[in-house]
């Protein structure tokens, strides 16, 4: 329903009631005045009886009886009126009415029943009952009359005034539905409508804040559009260069679901671009053939990263081949927390460093061989600072081939084995091991010094003495496995990589004719320092380890094995 009827409709309720009101009130005041009239009717009729019959003396015969009711009749005209002498009734007039039921009224008293008022009174000494009946109809005429003049006057008004209402709301409403018109097509995207101004009424004024605010609007609306093509040919431009990245880019939204992906992230892992097929990062990397062995701990693992941002995650899939992913977590005011996926396929990478493995691995220590010992040390020298230096301890096995002589290969590949682990223990993680060949291996050490060299060198030798495999074939075997260390520190003891591999060479040499299992530091070239054994007490012991008995005596075998 629109303003306007409900506008009339309330104007007409609203007359309908307080007219209601006021017939209400009228009709009340009405009836208490015809109520009012009655009982004074009934009270002249009943003292012009007692007066009359005053007069007559003898007491009133039937005639007379008769007389006065037909006066009364005349004078009062009531709708009926009886004389009863207690056995029959003396006189009836007025209507055909049974008055049988009204005798047992009481005398003095008003009686309503059946659309009647019955009045009874007694007289002559209570020897007759005069009965007066007056119809409720007659009584409340002029009420009824009336009330109904006042409610059609008051109808007729209410239409009239509705009437009136309902073509001046019909003048002002068309300028107001106008003015919807005209808004609703400016909602539907119809800049152009403008109301027409005339007069200097309320409408009027509002009619020119439409125009003005449609004038506005249709403002915002070109800026928009021309910064909407600014925005669409920008965002070309970026597709566009993003299409053209080999490093797959991804963009997440708060909830950290994927709304955009570029063409190599799509190809990467087989999505649509730039709106990705499945929009959660772990569903579209099963989806991609992800290995099953990372798929169990995905999500973990996406979430660990995501926390720790920066840190590149290598997953592995069905199709050989692995992608690597980092994420970076951006917060601000306008985007709130979002962010950034970069994939890159390190599958040639990561083949190229396996077959690096290969390569520079030794396959029985998984220490460096010669060739990855060569690119270590010619690498960790280029890349020294001023006064930074660069320690190298060159060892050999002592005893290795008599123990692969005697108990075999797979023997000695234990030994070496072994060699190995000891190596890495006492040595630190920045410090590299390397197997050269057969039973020589070398330890770079980085930021070295003498004594750094000597605490080390000390710390090997003490180990191999503590190792139980070495024990168990000295027991069993007779066979001593110890070793013999050659030091030299770069640039003190030598000026280049390989002259610092053929002076710890050197000193390793002159430990195995010194007695091995024991240690030799190259000497400083402004002041030459004696070799230190790794206890001065123990060096005795050292030499009886290489002590044989023959039936000729007591001799010192210096030969290397």
């Amino acid at each position: 329903m629109s303003l306007k009827w409900k506008w009339l409709l309330t104007a007409f309720l609203t007359q309908l009631f307080v007219g209601g009101v006021f017939i209400s009130i009228h009709y009340h005041h009405l009836g208490e005045v015809a109520d009012v009239r009655l009982l004074k009717s009934f009270e002249q009729i009943e003292q012009d009886v007692k007066n009359r019959t005053l007069i007559k003396s003898g007491g009133p015969s039937d005639k007379f009886l008769q007389n006065l009711g037909r006066q009364i009749y005349l004078q009062y005209a009531p709708t009926a009126l009886a004389i009863n002498d207690g056995k029959q009734e003396v006189v009836r007039m007025g209507g055909e009415r049974d008055f049988g039921q009204l005798k047992s009224a009481t005398p003095g008293a008003l009686m309503s029943a059946k659309g009647l008022f019955v009045k009874t009174f007694q007289f002559d000494n209570q020897r007759y009952q005069f009965w007066v009946v007056m119809d409720k109809a007659e009584v409340y005429h002029e009420r009824d009359r009336s009330v109904l003049f006042v409610a059609q006057v008051l109808l007729l008004s209410a239409v009239a005034s509705s009437l009136m209402l309902l073509g001046l709301s019909h003048t002002l409403t068309s300028r107001l539905f106008r003015l919807r018109d005209k808004a609703m097509a400016l909602q539907t995207g119809q800049t152009g409508v403008r109301m027409e101004i005339s007069g200097r009424d309320e409408i009027t004024v509002l009619g020119r804040a439409f125009n003005e605010m449609a004038d506005s609007i249709e403002s915002h609306i070109n800026t928009l559009n021309d910064t909407n093509e600014q925005i669409v040919s920008e965002r070309n431009r970026m597709d566009s260069l993003l299409s053209s990245i080999s490093t797959g880019i991804a963009y997440l939204d708060d909830k950290f679901e994927l709304v955009y992906v570029n063409k190599a992230f799509g190809q990467m892992l087989n999505t649509a671009w730039p709106s990705p097929a499945d929009s959660d990062m772990s569903a579209l990397l099963v989806n991609a053939g992800l290995v099953k062995e990372q798929r169990i701990i995905l999500n973990e693992l996406i979430r660990e990263h995501i926390h720790r941002r920066q840190l590149p995650v290598d997953l592995d899939f069905e199709n050989h081949k692995t992608l690597r992913f980092r994420f970076q977590i951006q917060d601000d005011e306008v985007l709130g927390v979002h962010g950034i996926v970069l994939v890159e396929d390190v599958s040639l990478h990561k083949n190229v460093q396996d077959l690096r493995q290969e390569v520079e691995r030794d396959p029985l220590t998984s220490t460096l061989n010669r060739r990855g010992f060569d690119l270590a040390l010619e690498n960790r020298v280029s890349r020294l600072m001023p006064g930074e230096s660069l320690g190298l301890l060159f060892l050999d096995l002592d005893g290795f081939k008599l123990v692969n002589d005697n108990l075999g290969h797979k023997a000695g590949d234990q030994v070496l084995r072994c060699a190995a682990q000891l190596l890495n223990s006492a040595c630190r993680t920045v410090d590299v091991v390397a197997r050269l060949g057969g039973d020589e291996f070398a330890v770079i050490v980085a930021r070295a010094s003498t004594n750094l060299l000597e605490n080390m060198a000390e710390r090997i030798v003490k180990a191999f003495e503590r190792e139980p495999l070495f024990k168990r074939m000295l027991e069993n075997h007779s066979l001593k496995v110890s070793s013999s260390i050659g030091c030299a520190i770069y640039p003190i003891h030598a000026e280049t990589a390989a002259a610092l591999v053929e002076e710890s060479d050197r000193q390793m040499y002159e430990a195995k004719h010194a007695g091995k299992n024991c240690y030799r530091i190259a000497e400083s070239p402004k002041a030459k320092t004696p070799a230190k054994p790794v206890v001065q007490s123990e060096q005795p012991k050292h030499a009886q380890a290489h002590v044989l008995e023959s039936p000729t005596g007591v001799v010192v075998d210096p030969s290397v094995s």
